[in-house]
Order: structure tokens, then C-alpha cells, then sequence
């Protein structure tokens, strides 16, 4: 099917929307010359993965379909109209102020660390093992020190840099 739509285009634009799905544009020279654009959307969300090709009126097909059964929240389908996943809720790991998001850790209450970090944060997965281990800690603490609190987040900034760098 892509190979049938796709083969004559040119990738005209990669986007990201938010921190884990991918957006690219193709353009194409459809009947009577013109341009035509369309798209190939990488969902890249852990567990709900998707590839969804997207013509300029709605979704040609998907790697897999969702239909209402699945779904209570969008339906990707052909011949419906696309819409993106809701955006995760939470203070952006990458972006955020390192303060703030432990700030953040210590308010939510959680027993570790590793499971405040995921909970207050988008765009760190479910694997924030890194951030500790930057911070020095052996195990997730539970309570956070002045001298904890400091590590943390100098550790949050040093991964912030380094991605920033790339």
C-alpha cells in the first residue's frame, strides 16, 4: 500500500509533537500536476505503537486498527478522520525546571523515587533508573535530604544538557 502511494514522493518534513510521536510529510505530484500532500504518522507510545497513513482527507489504513471496542477515546480507521493521541499530563522531564519537578516528586506522595519521577513527569518512560544512578543514589530513597535534593537535581540538568547537546 505504501509502495503504491509513497513510491514517487519526498519526504518534505519531519515533525515531533510533544516527546514520543513522530509526524512525516509527503509530497506527491497527483493528477493535473499538483502537489499533493500526505502523511505517514509514527506513533511511537510504548504498548500502542501505531503507523497510520494519512491522505489529505482522513486515514487510508493503519498498522492496526482501532475500533470502538478498543478504544473509547479515538478510532483509527480507514475513511476516518485522524486524530492524535492526547498528550500525557505532567511537568516535560526534558524541559521542565529541575526544582519544580522535584518539587513535584516530593508532593506526589509516592514511595520511591523512580515511581514519582514517572508519575510527575512526560517524556521519561517507564525506566528513570538513569536519573538515580546520576544522582548517587544505590536505591530510590523514599524521603529526600538538602543533600539529596541537590543531587537530583543536578542530575536532571546534566540529562536536560546532554539531550539539548544532541
Amino acid at each position: 500500500l505504501l509502495r503504491k502511494h509513497l513510491e514517487e514522493g519526498r519526504i518534505t518534513s519531519i515533525t515531533q509533537l510533544g516527546l514520543d510521536r513522530f509526524l512525516h510529510s509527503i509530497d506527491l505530484i497527483g493528477r493535473e500536476r499538483k502537489i499533493i500532500t500526505k502523511k505517514l504518522i509514527l506513533e511511537l507510545t510504548g504498548k500502542n505503537s501505531n503507523i497510520i497513513f494519512v491522505d489529505e482527507q482522513a486515514i487510508v489504513d493503519a498498522l492496526r486498527h482501532i475500533g470502538k471496542k478498543e478504544s473509547r477515546v479515538r478510532q483509527i480507521l480507514p475513511n476516518k478522520p485522524y486524530e492524535a493521541p492526547p498528550l500525557g499530563e505532567g511537568i516535560s522531564f526534558l524541559e521542565g525546571d529541575p526544582h519544580a519537578i522535584r518539587e513535584a516528586c516530593v508532593a506526589s506522595g509516592k514511595d520511591s523515587l523512580t515511581a514519582a519521577l514517572i508519575a510527575v513527569t512526560v517524556g521519561i518512560g517507564k525506566e528513570p533508573q538513569e536519573t538515580v544512578y546520576r544522582a548517587g543514589f544505590d536505591k530510590a530513597p523514599a524521603l529526600f535530604s538538602l543533600k539529596e535534593a541537590a543531587a537530583l537535581e543536578k542530575a536532571i540538568f546534566s540529562i536536560q544538557e546532554e539531550v539539548k547537546a544532541i
